[in-house]
Formats: structure tokens, sequence, C-alpha cells
């Protein structure tokens, strides 16, 4: 048997070594393999929504009934205003067409429904970007009243709101018109000439409006309920058509006229057509206040215009006027002076 002794050198036992070292440097990069650690974050940015939803609805007390009543049945409820056991108060437009019964609801049942609505509601439709008619009367006489009711949905943010109305064309593209001169209309400035004396149609002159903020939304004016503006409807055309802020109830306490997010607020806008400086409703042009003339019969001294006389009154028959309203919500954040959005755009825009 022979034997075979294996030799090994210094030099093969270092090289031995180093291919061990090679192997063992392998087996550390596949251990470090296994154990591992991963960090991972998202984002997500979604813009924020200002958006303003609107119902409205408008009714109407004839002094005199007359045939009116034949032709329009959409009473209010509980709405005998004189203590004649008739109903006066009439619905003659509203949107979305809720009723009770097929009868219109009453103001309080109207404000306590729809103010309580979400912004988004399949029930309901509300006016939503698109521009409307609400309504269009053509025989409004002396001692002719009426309502308009809105609602404000406030859908988003906390917001400022500003409204803003201008004299627009009727259904027949008529603007502040006045008709056809008749006879008793004729004869108020003494002429006979076929003139009453002025350019333009004078029934936005004598009617007399009160915008306000109806904090209950009850379609009246009571409480805490802030006056925007009383006088003329030339007067408030004319405030107006700049835009005008819609002031909070209650703001000097909450500290401004920053409107909640998601909540509901209401405008009222009165109307009313005297006839005398006195009447026993006090709803004279003496008796009749306004922002800008002290009362109505001061606006229409100012502009040479009679009140005073038993057929003055005479002096807007026929004529044609018509108003638009448009609102605008801002965004409170950012924009702490309450910047008008209805500024012109060539004018430094005013806070309020």
């Amino acid at each position: 048997m022979t034997n075979q002794r294996v030799g090994i050198s210094r030099r093969s036992v270092l090289a031995g070594l180093g291919t061990i070292g090679i192997a063992s440097a392998g087996a550390g990069l596949g251990t470090t393999a296994f154990f591992n650690d991963t960090e991972a974050v998202d984002a997500s940015l979604e813009a924020g929504r200002v958006d303003l939803l609107l119902d409205y609805r408008a009714t109407y007390v004839p002094h005199s009934r007359g045939d009116f009543a034949t032709r329009q049945r959409d009473l209010l409820p509980d709405s005998d205003l004189d203590g004649d056991n008739i109903d006066d108060a009439y619905v003659i437009a509203q949107m979305p067409d809720f009723r009770l019964d097929g009868r219109p609801a009453s103001d309080d049942q109207w404000g306590a429904t729809l103010r309580l609505l979400p912004c988004a509601n399949e029930q309901f439709d509300l006016v939503d970007g698109d521009e409307t008619t609400m309504f269009a009367l053509d025989d409004v006489k002396p001692k002719d009243s009426g309502r308009i009711s809105m609602s404000l949905h406030l859908c988003g943010n906390p917001a400022y709101l500003w409204l803003q109305a201008v004299e627009t064309e009727d259904a027949d593209g008529v603007v502040d018109d006045p008709n056809p001169i008749v006879e008793p209309e004729d004869a108020v400035d003494g002429s006979y000439d076929g003139s009453d004396g002025t350019p333009d149609g004078d029934l936005d002159d004598y009617l007399w409006v009160r915008a306000y903020a109806d904090l209950n939304c009850n379609g009246e004016q009571d409480g805490d309920d802030v006056t925007i503006f009383e006088g003329s409807l030339d007067a408030f055309l004319t405030a107006a058509a700049s835009g005008l802020a819609i002031p909070r109830p209650g703001a000097e306490e909450t500290g401004g006229n920053c409107y909640d997010a998601d909540s509901v607020m209401c405008v009222a806008v009165d109307w009313y057509l005297p006839c005398f400086d006195y009447q026993n409703d006090a709803m004279g042009f003496a008796e009749l206040p306004s922002t800008v003339g002290g009362t109505l019969a001061g606006e229409l001294d100012a502009k040479g215009l009679p009140h005073g006389g038993f057929d003055d009154a005479n002096i807007v028959q026929t004529d044609v006027t018509a108003f638009g309203i448009t609102y605008a919500a801002v965004q409170c954040r950012h924009n702490a002076d309450n910047f008008n959005p209805f500024a012109q755009a060539s004018q430094p825009s005013q806070p309020v």
C-alpha cells in the first residue's frame, strides 16, 4: 500500500483561504437579501367647493281681487289678510313646486322644509346655475303688493354672500317703458300732449321695495331680520347694480358676515304700489321709508315727480318695468376683507 501524503505549502494555504474568503463574501450577500425594509406614503389633493343652489317663491296680494281669484287658485293657506274670510295671497311662482295635499304649503311650512335641504337632494329640483324667469304680472294696480322669498343653499365652504339686482327686459323685450300713453296718464302733467312729462316709464320710481335677510326663512320681516335696502325699485336697482353684501343676522356677535358651510339663509323682497301720501294702512308715499331719500315721497320730490294729488298715481298706467337678481358666494378663507365679486373688472374691488 502506497502511502500518499498530501503536501501543502503556505502559498497553497493562502490560496485556499482566499477561496474560502470569496465564498464567505458570496454567502454574506445572499443573507442580506432576506432582510429588507420598505417605507411608502401616498398623497391626494381635491379642490374645494363653493356652490350656491336657490329655491324661490313669489306671492301676490291684489288690492281688488276682481277676476284674479277665478284665474289663479293657488292661494296660500290661512292668508286672510283683511279679515273677510277670503284668502288674499296667491302663489304666482315657486321652485321647487312644493305642495301639501295638492295645495301650496304655507310660508312657515315652506321655510321649515326647504331650509333643511342638503345641498344634494333628489326630491326637489333647485335652481343651479341656470337663469330662470320667476313671474310676470301684467295688471298691477295701486295698493297691490307682493313678496319674493328666496332660499340660498350654500354648499362646500364658509362664504360671504352678495346680491346684484339690475334692470332687464320684460317678456316682450321692453325696458322701463311708458308704453302707449293713455289719457289719464297724459293728464298728470296737465299738458295733454301725448306725454306724461317723463322720458321713460315711471312704475319703478313709484313702486316701493324692501329687501332683507330673512333669519328664520318665514317669508316676512321680523325679529332679528336685517334690512338690506328699502325705497323705490329704481333706487334699489341703482344701489344693487354694483353689488350689495348680504348682512348676516347677529354678525356683531359672531364676528362677521361669513355664512357657515352647508347652511341655508334666506332673502326676501317685498314690493308695494302706493297711491296717496298718507293711507290708513300707513303705506303712503310719505310714510314708506327710503334708504336714499328718507321716504318714498322724498325720492319722488328729488326727481320732480308728483305724488300728493288724487290723480298723480295715474302716471304709472301701462308702464312696464322688469329686473333680475343674481347671487354670488365668495369663500371666506383668504378673503378677510370680503371683496365685492360684482365690482367692475376695470375698477378696484372694494371691501365691505
